[in-house]
Protein backbone atom coordinates (compact mmCIF):
# COMPACT_ATOMS: atom_id res chain seq x y z
CA UNK A 1 0.00 0.00 0.00
CA UNK A 2 2.68 2.49 1.06
CA UNK A 3 5.75 3.06 -1.60
CA UNK A 4 8.57 5.38 -1.95
CA UNK A 5 9.88 8.00 -4.95
CA UNK A 6 13.08 6.37 -4.70
CA UNK A 7 12.01 3.03 -5.40
CA UNK A 8 9.86 4.51 -8.23
CA UNK A 9 12.83 6.06 -9.77
CA UNK A 10 14.93 3.26 -9.48
CA UNK A 11 12.52 0.59 -11.38
CA UNK A 12 11.33 3.75 -13.78
CA UNK A 13 15.08 4.77 -14.43
CA UNK A 14 14.01 7.82 -13.59
CA UNK A 15 16.13 11.06 -12.19
CA UNK A 16 14.67 14.05 -9.99
CA UNK A 17 12.97 16.88 -11.92
CA UNK A 18 12.01 13.81 -14.60
CA UNK A 19 7.96 13.35 -15.70
CA UNK A 20 8.11 10.66 -12.67
CA UNK A 21 7.26 13.60 -10.19
CA UNK A 22 4.99 15.48 -12.64
CA UNK A 23 2.81 11.80 -13.25
CA UNK A 24 3.00 11.18 -8.98
CA UNK A 25 1.63 15.04 -8.47
CA UNK A 26 -0.80 13.98 -11.23
CA UNK A 27 -1.92 11.08 -9.29
CA UNK A 28 -1.96 12.75 -5.69
CA UNK A 29 -4.98 15.32 -7.54
CA UNK A 30 -6.62 13.09 -9.35
CA UNK A 31 -7.13 11.21 -5.62
CA UNK A 32 -6.13 8.05 -6.71
CA UNK A 33 -2.57 7.81 -4.59
CA UNK A 34 -2.09 10.09 -1.64
CA UNK A 35 1.63 11.55 0.46
CA UNK A 36 2.18 9.65 3.14
CA UNK A 37 4.77 10.19 6.41
CA UNK A 38 8.47 8.76 5.21
CA UNK A 39 8.91 5.78 7.00
CA UNK A 40 12.32 4.50 5.17
CA UNK A 41 15.62 6.20 5.34
CA UNK A 42 13.61 9.59 4.20
CA UNK A 43 12.52 8.68 1.34
CA UNK A 44 9.51 10.85 0.31
CA UNK A 45 6.34 7.84 0.21
CA UNK A 46 3.23 7.74 -1.13
CA UNK A 47 0.23 5.23 -0.58
CA UNK A 48 -2.73 3.84 -2.56
CA UNK A 49 -6.15 5.18 -1.58
CA UNK A 50 -7.62 2.16 -1.73
CA UNK A 51 -6.23 -1.46 -2.43
CA UNK A 52 -8.61 -2.19 -5.26
CA UNK A 53 -6.56 0.96 -7.39
CA UNK A 54 -3.51 -0.68 -6.46
CA UNK A 55 -4.52 -4.46 -7.27
CA UNK A 56 -6.30 -2.89 -10.45
CA UNK A 57 -2.32 -1.19 -11.46
CA UNK A 58 -0.28 -4.24 -10.75
CA UNK A 59 -3.11 -6.34 -12.91
CA UNK A 60 -2.03 -3.94 -16.02
CA UNK A 61 1.20 -5.19 -16.32
CA UNK A 62 1.80 -8.02 -18.45
CA UNK A 63 3.70 -10.99 -16.52
CA UNK A 64 7.30 -10.54 -17.79
CA UNK A 65 6.95 -6.95 -17.00
CA UNK A 66 5.90 -8.13 -13.25
CA UNK A 67 8.75 -10.54 -13.15
CA UNK A 68 11.54 -7.88 -13.94
CA UNK A 69 10.29 -5.37 -11.17
CA UNK A 70 9.81 -7.58 -8.65
CA UNK A 71 13.34 -8.34 -9.26
CA UNK A 72 14.77 -4.58 -9.37
CA UNK A 73 12.95 -3.68 -6.22
CA UNK A 74 14.38 -6.37 -4.21
CA UNK A 75 17.62 -5.48 -5.42
CA UNK A 76 16.94 -1.94 -4.72
CA UNK A 77 15.55 -2.42 -0.95
CA UNK A 78 18.62 -4.42 -0.44
CA UNK A 79 21.10 -1.62 -1.09
CA UNK A 80 18.60 0.78 0.50
CA UNK A 81 18.14 -0.89 4.00
CA UNK A 82 22.20 -2.26 3.92
CA UNK A 83 22.17 -1.21 7.95
CA UNK A 84 18.49 -2.62 8.64
CA UNK A 85 18.71 -5.20 5.88
CA UNK A 86 17.21 -8.71 8.85
CA UNK A 87 14.57 -6.31 9.33
CA UNK A 88 13.47 -6.72 5.32
CA UNK A 89 14.81 -9.96 4.28
CA UNK A 90 11.21 -11.45 4.08
CA UNK A 91 10.03 -8.46 1.86
CA UNK A 92 13.44 -9.27 -0.02
CA UNK A 93 12.41 -12.68 -0.03
CA UNK A 94 8.66 -11.94 -1.11
CA UNK A 95 9.94 -10.19 -4.38
CA UNK A 96 12.47 -12.83 -5.39
CA UNK A 97 10.05 -15.36 -5.16
CA UNK A 98 7.15 -13.80 -7.49
CA UNK A 99 9.68 -12.83 -10.03
CA UNK A 100 11.17 -16.67 -9.99
CA UNK A 101 7.49 -18.13 -10.11
CA UNK A 102 6.51 -15.52 -12.76
CA UNK A 103 9.45 -16.51 -14.86
CA UNK A 104 8.61 -20.06 -14.42
CA UNK A 105 5.07 -19.86 -15.65
CA UNK A 106 6.59 -17.62 -18.06
CA UNK A 107 9.34 -20.49 -19.32
CA UNK A 108 6.71 -23.33 -19.48
CA UNK A 109 4.20 -20.96 -21.47
CA UNK A 110 7.04 -20.05 -23.97
CA UNK A 111 8.39 -23.72 -24.13
CA UNK A 112 5.06 -25.02 -24.66
CA UNK A 113 3.94 -22.58 -27.07
CA UNK A 114 7.50 -23.32 -29.08
CA UNK A 115 7.12 -27.23 -28.28
CA UNK A 116 3.56 -26.85 -30.32
CA UNK A 117 4.88 -25.10 -33.19
CA UNK A 118 7.16 -27.34 -34.10
CA UNK A 119 4.27 -30.31 -33.09
CA UNK A 120 6.13 -32.00 -30.78
CA UNK A 121 3.00 -32.72 -28.87
CA UNK A 122 4.56 -35.37 -26.18
CA UNK A 123 7.28 -32.29 -25.30
CA UNK A 124 4.74 -29.68 -24.65
CA UNK A 125 2.17 -32.08 -22.47
CA UNK A 126 5.34 -32.78 -20.29
CA UNK A 127 6.15 -29.10 -20.29
CA UNK A 128 2.93 -28.15 -19.07
CA UNK A 129 2.30 -31.28 -16.54
CA UNK A 130 5.57 -30.74 -14.90
CA UNK A 131 4.29 -26.26 -14.70
CA UNK A 132 1.58 -28.02 -13.37
CA UNK A 133 2.76 -29.82 -10.58
CA UNK A 134 5.15 -26.73 -9.36
CA UNK A 135 2.14 -24.96 -8.66
CA UNK A 136 0.97 -24.94 -5.55
CA UNK A 137 -2.77 -26.59 -4.49
CA UNK A 138 -4.46 -23.23 -4.46
CA UNK A 139 -2.54 -20.93 -7.42
CA UNK A 140 -4.87 -19.94 -9.12
CA UNK A 141 -2.76 -20.55 -12.70
CA UNK A 142 -3.72 -24.76 -12.23
CA UNK A 143 -6.77 -24.78 -13.69
CA UNK A 144 -5.91 -22.55 -17.02
CA UNK A 145 -2.32 -25.19 -17.22
CA UNK A 146 -4.88 -28.24 -16.84
CA UNK A 147 -6.96 -26.71 -19.72
CA UNK A 148 -4.07 -26.53 -21.76
CA UNK A 149 -3.10 -30.13 -21.02
CA UNK A 150 -6.39 -30.93 -22.29
CA UNK A 151 -6.18 -29.08 -25.69
CA UNK A 152 -2.71 -30.85 -25.63
CA UNK A 153 -4.41 -34.08 -25.36
CA UNK A 154 -6.83 -33.61 -27.82
CA UNK A 155 -4.91 -32.71 -30.68
CA UNK A 156 -2.61 -36.08 -29.67
CA UNK A 157 -5.42 -38.19 -30.13
CA UNK A 158 -5.27 -39.29 -26.34
CA UNK A 159 -8.72 -38.39 -26.01
CA UNK A 160 -9.48 -40.85 -22.80
CA UNK A 161 -7.74 -38.79 -20.81
CA UNK A 162 -9.18 -35.31 -21.63
CA UNK A 163 -12.40 -35.52 -19.47
CA UNK A 164 -11.00 -36.16 -16.22
CA UNK A 165 -8.19 -33.13 -17.22
CA UNK A 166 -11.16 -31.05 -18.02
CA UNK A 167 -13.23 -31.71 -15.22
CA UNK A 168 -10.38 -30.79 -12.63
CA UNK A 169 -10.21 -27.55 -14.20
CA UNK A 170 -13.51 -26.57 -14.25
CA UNK A 171 -13.99 -28.01 -10.56
CA UNK A 172 -11.19 -25.81 -9.73
CA UNK A 173 -11.99 -22.75 -11.83
CA UNK A 174 -15.26 -22.89 -10.57
CA UNK A 175 -14.24 -22.83 -6.83
CA UNK A 176 -11.94 -19.78 -7.64
CA UNK A 177 -15.02 -17.68 -9.24
CA UNK A 178 -12.91 -17.53 -12.66
CA UNK A 179 -15.20 -17.21 -15.19
CA UNK A 180 -13.03 -16.90 -18.12
CA UNK A 181 -10.99 -20.49 -17.37
CA UNK A 182 -14.58 -22.22 -16.53
CA UNK A 183 -15.22 -20.59 -20.43
CA UNK A 184 -12.11 -21.84 -21.88
CA UNK A 185 -12.91 -25.68 -20.16
CA UNK A 186 -16.67 -25.66 -21.44
CA UNK A 187 -14.69 -25.18 -25.71
CA UNK A 188 -12.41 -27.96 -24.74
CA UNK A 189 -15.41 -30.61 -23.29
CA UNK A 190 -17.28 -29.86 -26.61
CA UNK A 191 -14.23 -30.32 -28.55
CA UNK A 192 -14.01 -33.86 -27.21
CA UNK A 193 -17.98 -34.14 -27.27
CA UNK A 194 -17.80 -33.83 -30.73
CA UNK A 195 -14.89 -35.61 -31.66
CA UNK A 196 -16.59 -38.54 -29.79
CA UNK A 197 -20.09 -38.09 -31.37
CA UNK A 198 -21.94 -38.01 -27.63
CA UNK A 199 -26.11 -37.41 -28.22
CA UNK A 200 -26.77 -33.91 -28.51
CA UNK A 201 -23.35 -32.45 -29.03
CA UNK A 202 -23.61 -30.62 -32.07
CA UNK A 203 -26.73 -28.55 -29.97
CA UNK A 204 -25.05 -28.53 -26.77
CA UNK A 205 -21.77 -27.04 -28.82
CA UNK A 206 -24.10 -24.17 -30.52
CA UNK A 207 -25.12 -23.35 -26.78
CA UNK A 208 -21.48 -22.92 -25.42
CA UNK A 209 -20.57 -21.06 -28.28
CA UNK A 210 -23.21 -18.15 -27.50
CA UNK A 211 -22.60 -18.83 -24.00
CA UNK A 212 -18.62 -17.59 -23.72
CA UNK A 213 -18.07 -15.45 -26.67
CA UNK A 214 -19.53 -12.89 -24.10
CA UNK A 215 -17.67 -13.76 -21.20
CA UNK A 216 -14.00 -13.67 -23.51
CA UNK A 217 -15.27 -10.29 -25.34
CA UNK A 218 -16.04 -9.10 -21.48
CA UNK A 219 -12.52 -10.28 -20.54
CA UNK A 220 -10.99 -9.09 -23.79
CA UNK A 221 -9.33 -12.61 -23.93
CA UNK A 222 -8.16 -13.11 -28.24
CA UNK A 223 -7.26 -16.44 -27.37
CA UNK A 224 -10.42 -17.94 -25.95
CA UNK A 225 -12.63 -15.65 -28.63
CA UNK A 226 -10.12 -17.71 -31.28
CA UNK A 227 -11.04 -20.86 -30.21
CA UNK A 228 -14.85 -20.04 -29.50
CA UNK A 229 -14.81 -19.37 -33.27
CA UNK A 230 -13.19 -22.56 -33.96
CA UNK A 231 -15.81 -24.48 -32.59
CA UNK A 232 -18.24 -22.52 -34.44
CA UNK A 233 -16.45 -23.56 -37.03
CA UNK A 234 -16.55 -26.93 -36.34
CA UNK A 235 -20.02 -26.99 -36.03
CA UNK A 236 -20.89 -25.38 -39.79
CA UNK A 237 -18.30 -28.16 -41.15
CA UNK A 238 -20.47 -30.77 -39.78
CA UNK A 239 -22.95 -29.77 -41.37
CA UNK A 240 -21.32 -29.73 -44.32
CA UNK A 241 -21.43 -25.88 -44.65
CA UNK A 242 -17.73 -25.62 -46.04
CA UNK A 243 -17.78 -21.51 -46.65
CA UNK A 244 -19.44 -20.49 -43.30
CA UNK A 245 -16.92 -23.03 -41.79
CA UNK A 246 -14.16 -20.85 -43.37
CA UNK A 247 -15.62 -17.68 -42.29
CA UNK A 248 -15.40 -18.65 -39.01
CA UNK A 249 -11.79 -20.04 -39.12
CA UNK A 250 -11.02 -16.70 -40.93
CA UNK A 251 -12.55 -15.00 -37.92
CA UNK A 252 -10.36 -17.14 -35.60
CA UNK A 253 -7.27 -16.67 -37.21
CA UNK A 254 -7.93 -12.58 -36.94
CA UNK A 255 -7.98 -13.12 -32.83
CA UNK A 256 -5.35 -15.62 -33.33
CA UNK A 257 -3.04 -13.32 -34.96
CA UNK A 258 -3.81 -10.53 -31.85
CA UNK A 259 -2.72 -12.50 -29.40
CA UNK A 260 0.75 -13.90 -31.29
CA UNK A 261 0.01 -17.36 -31.13
CA UNK A 262 1.83 -19.12 -33.98
CA UNK A 263 0.83 -22.50 -32.87
CA UNK A 264 -3.02 -21.70 -32.75
CA UNK A 265 -2.74 -19.62 -35.84
CA UNK A 266 -0.76 -22.43 -38.36
CA UNK A 267 -3.59 -25.29 -36.87
CA UNK A 268 -6.62 -22.21 -38.39
CA UNK A 269 -4.43 -22.42 -41.63
CA UNK A 270 -4.87 -26.16 -42.14
CA UNK A 271 -8.64 -26.03 -41.80
CA UNK A 272 -9.00 -23.28 -43.74
CA UNK A 273 -6.80 -25.04 -46.42
CA UNK A 274 -9.35 -27.93 -45.83
CA UNK A 275 -12.14 -25.71 -46.92
CA UNK A 276 -10.66 -24.99 -49.96
CA UNK A 277 -10.70 -28.65 -50.62
CA UNK A 278 -13.54 -30.05 -49.66
CA UNK A 279 -16.15 -26.40 -50.21
CA UNK A 280 -16.97 -24.26 -53.32
CA UNK A 281 -13.70 -22.57 -54.03
CA UNK A 282 -12.55 -23.83 -57.34
CA UNK A 283 -10.01 -26.25 -57.49
CA UNK A 284 -7.09 -23.63 -58.76
CA UNK A 285 -7.55 -21.34 -56.69
CA UNK A 286 -7.64 -23.19 -53.95
CA UNK A 287 -4.32 -24.51 -54.67
CA UNK A 288 -3.08 -21.21 -54.82
CA UNK A 289 -3.99 -20.14 -51.69
CA UNK A 290 -3.15 -23.20 -50.13
CA UNK A 291 0.52 -22.58 -51.27
CA UNK A 292 0.29 -18.73 -49.97
CA UNK A 293 -0.64 -20.27 -46.60
CA UNK A 294 2.15 -23.17 -46.75
CA UNK A 295 4.72 -20.24 -47.18
CA UNK A 296 3.53 -18.12 -44.31
CA UNK A 297 4.27 -21.52 -41.99
CA UNK A 298 6.88 -20.90 -39.66
CA UNK A 299 8.01 -24.42 -38.20
CA UNK A 300 5.29 -26.09 -37.70
CA UNK A 301 5.59 -29.13 -39.91
CA UNK A 302 2.24 -30.69 -38.51
CA UNK A 303 0.46 -27.86 -39.85
CA UNK A 304 2.78 -28.05 -43.23
CA UNK A 305 1.72 -31.99 -43.60
CA UNK A 306 -1.99 -31.37 -43.27
CA UNK A 307 -1.83 -28.81 -45.79
CA UNK A 308 0.20 -30.54 -48.16
CA UNK A 309 -2.48 -33.16 -48.16
CA UNK A 310 -4.96 -30.81 -48.48
CA UNK A 311 -3.33 -29.53 -51.58
CA UNK A 312 -2.98 -33.15 -52.83
CA UNK A 313 -7.05 -33.34 -53.35
CA UNK A 314 -7.05 -30.45 -54.96
CA UNK A 315 -4.23 -31.31 -57.41
CA UNK A 316 -5.89 -34.57 -57.78
CA UNK A 317 -9.28 -32.79 -58.65
CA UNK A 318 -7.52 -31.55 -61.56
CA UNK A 319 -6.39 -34.52 -62.52
CA UNK A 320 -2.67 -34.53 -61.49
CA UNK A 321 -2.45 -37.58 -59.59
CA UNK A 322 1.60 -37.75 -59.46
CA UNK A 323 2.00 -34.83 -58.31
CA UNK A 324 -0.91 -34.92 -55.50
CA UNK A 325 0.81 -38.79 -54.49
CA UNK A 326 4.02 -36.63 -54.11
CA UNK A 327 2.54 -34.15 -52.13
CA UNK A 328 0.76 -36.71 -49.73
CA UNK A 329 4.20 -38.75 -49.84
CA UNK A 330 5.89 -35.26 -48.21
CA UNK A 331 3.15 -34.90 -45.64
CA UNK A 332 3.22 -38.49 -44.45
CA UNK A 333 7.27 -38.01 -44.15
CA UNK A 334 6.46 -35.42 -42.27
CA UNK A 335 4.31 -36.87 -39.78
CA UNK A 336 6.13 -40.19 -39.44
CA UNK A 337 8.93 -37.82 -37.65
CA UNK A 338 6.25 -36.17 -35.37
CA UNK A 339 5.15 -39.15 -34.12
CA UNK A 340 1.58 -39.95 -34.01
CA UNK A 341 -1.95 -36.97 -34.16
CA UNK A 342 -5.05 -37.03 -34.52
CA UNK A 343 -4.97 -35.41 -37.83
CA UNK A 344 -1.98 -37.62 -39.04
CA UNK A 345 -4.50 -40.60 -38.29
CA UNK A 346 -7.21 -39.70 -40.65
CA UNK A 347 -7.11 -41.27 -44.05
CA UNK A 348 -9.57 -39.35 -46.48
CA UNK A 349 -7.00 -37.46 -48.62
CA UNK A 350 -5.26 -40.29 -49.59
CA UNK A 351 -8.18 -41.78 -50.33
CA UNK A 352 -9.99 -39.57 -52.45
CA UNK A 353 -7.01 -38.82 -54.73
CA UNK A 354 -6.56 -42.80 -55.21
CA UNK A 355 -10.56 -42.81 -56.03
CA UNK A 356 -10.47 -39.70 -58.24
CA UNK A 357 -7.53 -41.69 -59.85
CA UNK A 358 -9.42 -45.01 -60.12
CA UNK A 359 -7.65 -46.80 -57.93
CA UNK A 360 -9.92 -48.01 -55.27
CA UNK A 361 -8.13 -50.96 -53.98
CA UNK A 362 -5.36 -48.67 -52.51
CA UNK A 363 -7.89 -46.22 -50.76
CA UNK A 364 -9.64 -49.22 -49.29
CA UNK A 365 -5.72 -50.00 -47.60
CA UNK A 366 -5.70 -46.01 -46.91
CA UNK A 367 -8.97 -45.86 -45.27
CA UNK A 368 -8.72 -49.45 -43.16
CA UNK A 369 -6.03 -48.20 -41.65
CA UNK A 370 -7.08 -44.85 -40.55
CA UNK A 371 -10.26 -46.54 -39.44
CA UNK A 372 -8.60 -48.80 -36.77
CA UNK A 373 -5.81 -46.30 -35.71
CA UNK A 374 -9.14 -43.80 -34.97
CA UNK A 375 -10.70 -46.63 -33.27
CA UNK A 376 -7.77 -46.82 -30.91
CA UNK A 377 -7.87 -43.54 -29.90
CA UNK A 378 -11.53 -43.58 -28.94
CA UNK A 379 -12.42 -41.26 -31.96
CA UNK A 380 -15.76 -41.38 -33.63
CA UNK A 381 -16.54 -37.92 -35.78
CA UNK A 382 -13.61 -38.34 -38.24
CA UNK A 383 -13.76 -42.21 -38.16
CA UNK A 384 -17.55 -42.31 -39.09
CA UNK A 385 -16.57 -40.34 -42.43
CA UNK A 386 -14.20 -42.49 -42.73
CA UNK A 387 -16.52 -45.46 -42.73
CA UNK A 388 -18.66 -44.06 -45.02
CA UNK A 389 -15.86 -43.21 -47.23
CA UNK A 390 -15.09 -47.23 -47.41
CA UNK A 391 -18.83 -48.06 -48.00
CA UNK A 392 -18.83 -46.21 -50.84
CA UNK A 393 -15.80 -47.25 -52.28
CA UNK A 394 -16.64 -51.19 -51.55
Amino acid sequence: MVFHRGALAELAGSAPGSPLDAALLSLVRRDLIRRNSPNFAGEEAFRFRHVLIRDAAYGMLPKSARAELHERYASWLERSAEERLREYEEIIGYHLEQAFGYRMALGARNARANALVRADLAAAIGLLERAFRLLAPGDPRRPGLLVEIAAALLRSGRLLQVGPVLEEAQSLATAGCDERTVAHAMIQQQFLRLLQVEERGTEEAAQVVARVVPVFERCGDDLGLCRARRLEAWLHWNEARAEAAAESWERAATHARVTGDRHEYDEILTWIASSLWLGPTPAEDGIRRCEAMRAELRESPEAEAAILRHMAGLHAMVGQFDLARRLLATGQALCAELGLTLNAATAQNEAFVELLAGNPAAAEVSLRVGYRTLEEMGERAFRSTTAALLAHLL
